[in-house]
């Protein structure tokens, strides 16, 4: 007898008759162990909750024999059985599990899938590179109806990226086809939202490429230019200029085009900061900046048209000493490109000597005559006009700050991977380098050849001023060339085409040399958003 009164009848036979039968020792009673670690909570008729010999252990075992029986003729005895053997098989390494099953068939309908796809991102590619249009007049035209249809192809203009789809199909792209054929109209992946969604993506790849190599060098500058397109909207043109260290070569690479509503001092401002956060640069590194200045130019040309003429010298000094008796400067300090202090001179004197310069060019359109009236009715006309009054007095507020700082020599000291006075024992160790450099040897002429020589780590803060100096930005041509870009994009038949469609265009366009790989594209478009189709592994 047992603790609870039952007689102990279990017999060990039944084990090696049933081997799905155990005894427990701890429940003093009788389990079916296939049904305990493979079987289901429910089943039975109802399905209601299983109990003994699942949950429950079997003590009573007068009709133990026809119990059994009833059990094994059990739908979930017989699937756990079935999970059993699959469990064993698998164990033993004779088959594989369900889970890898599960991964092999749904790598395969990926991999199937991605083939379909692959050749529309090719021809989106292909398109951006060549400045291709896209569209035609019948974007919407269902191309499964038009494969097996020649007639019908010659009827809808459907635009050159679906033409050269068709065209894929034609020269006998396998997977194109099936999948146009037999794709809903909703997951075809042709519409005009997901060209624009795969060009966006394309652009995104690309810019991710520079700026990777802009923080590898981790000082740049930024290049910023203006101009209206065709649609009246002002377009921003941002160029980031840098040292690929891979290469030792000085790029200015376009970036993107940021449109632009109100063209003040401060909102430009704003746009080129918000533009850098998004793209991924910190201002902590930015080191020089170009803009196309227009007052720059005039004072510039004022300054040559004084200087390139004694006799206009004789007069400009004659009409300072009139209006400005007690001033020490008599003439026009020319801007220097490369001389930072000297072009902070030149504005700032220009600012004090502006009534008598006036004056000057006045008294010469009285008296001149030809090109020389023509050039001077020009400048007075520039300089007289509001917003270049405006720019001159704030260039002389911010310049009255910075001309200080750029006559300093601790400028960069923060930048500096040593101390100044480091700074200046390098200095006079590759003086002495240089000297007793052999006669023959190649002029170094640019500041991005002295800083190759740099690269035996002899010289490390001398490297560090010397790829500062190579970023400075001397013209703004990239942001010209950029223009030129746009008006081959943004054409009259194109004049709604949006910001990120544009400047994705743009980038595949002018940066050829990135290769932007289908596989990316795709990788990138299936985790943007929830497809009709699977492309990734991820369930």
């Amino acid at each position: 007898m047992n603790k609870k009164g039952h007689k102990r009848s279990f017999q060990i036979e039944w084990l090696n008759k049933h081997n799905w039968l155990a005894y427990s020792r701890n429940r003093e009673g009788a389990f079916c162990k296939v049904c305990v670690l493979f079987g289901p909570k429910f089943g039975g008729i109802g399905g209601q909750r299983l109990g003994v010999l699942k949950e429950i252990p079997m003590i009573k075992y007068k009709d133990a024999l026809h119990d059994f029986k009833i059990h094994m003729e059990r739908e979930y005895h017989k699937t756990a059985i079935v999970r059993s053997l699959e469990f064993i098989k698998c164990f033993k390494g004779k088959q594989k599990t369900i889970e890898i099953q599960l991964d092999d068939q749904l790598n395969e309908t990926v991999k199937q899938n991605k083939k379909k796809l692959i050749p529309i991102f090719k021809t989106i590619i292909f398109c951006g590179r060549h400045n291709i249009s896209i569209r035609g007049h019948r974007d919407d035209v269902n191309l499964s109806n038009l494969i097996s249809n020649d007639q019908a192809k010659n009827n809808f203009n459907i635009g050159i990226f679906k033409e050269l789809l068709m065209f894929r199909i034609d020269a006998g792209d396998v997977y194109l086809r099936n999948h146009l054929e037999s794709a809903p109209k909703n997951a075809t992946f042709v519409s005009k939202t997901i060209q624009n969604n795969l060009i966006d993506i394309c652009g995104s790849i690309t810019t991710d490429k520079l700026i990777k190599e802009v923080n590898e060098c981790k000082f740049f500058s930024i290049l910023c230019d203006e101009t209206s397109d065709l649609s009246h909207i002002e377009q921003m043109s941002l160029s980031i200029r840098y040292v690929d260290l891979k290469s030792c070569l000085i790029k200015a690479n376009f970036i993107c085009f940021v449109s632009v509503y109100e063209c003040t001092g401060e909102n430009l401002a704003n746009t080129i900061v918000q533009k850098l956060k998004e793209i991924g640069l910190s201002l902590e590194f930015l080191r020089g900046q170009g803009y196309d200045g227009g007052a720059n130019m005039s004072v510039k040309e004022v300054s040559n048209f004084v200087r390139d003429s004694p006799k206009r010298v004789d007069l400009f000094k004659k009409k300072i000493n009139e209006i400005l008796p007690s001033s020490k400067s008599v003439l026009l300090v020319k801007l220097c490109e490369t001389r930072w202090v000297e072009s902070h001179e030149a504005i700032i004197r220009f600012s004090d000597m502006l009534i008598p310069i006036v004056q000057f060019l006045e008294d010469m359109t009285v008296n001149t005559d030809g090109n020389i009236l023509s050039k001077c009715n020009g400048l007075l006309h520039s300089i007289l006009t509001f917003e270049f009054i405006l720019a001159l007095e704030v260039a002389v507020e911010i310049l009255s700050l910075t001309l200080p700082i750029s006559q300093g020599a601790t400028f960069y000291e923060a930048d500096l991977p040593g101390s100044i006075d480091e700074l200046k024992g390098e200095i006079a160790l590759w003086q002495l380098h240089w000297t007793q450099q052999p006669v023959k040897k190649e002029k170094i002429n640019t500041a991005i050849d002295a800083f190759k020589e740099t690269e035996d780590g002899y010289f490390p803060n001398i490297r560090q001023l010397l790829l500062i100096l190579a970023i400075l930005p001397v013209t703004t041509s990239t942001s010209e060339r950029s223009f030129s870009t746009l008006k081959r994009i943004k054409t009259y038949l194109r004049t709604t085409m949006g910001e990120n469609r544009l400047n994705g265009l743009a980038l595949l366009n002018i940066h050829k040399q990135i290769d932007v790989k289908p596989e990316e594209v795709l990788d990138m478009f299936s985790k943007s958003n929830p497809r009709k189709l699977q492309l990734s592994l991820s369930l």
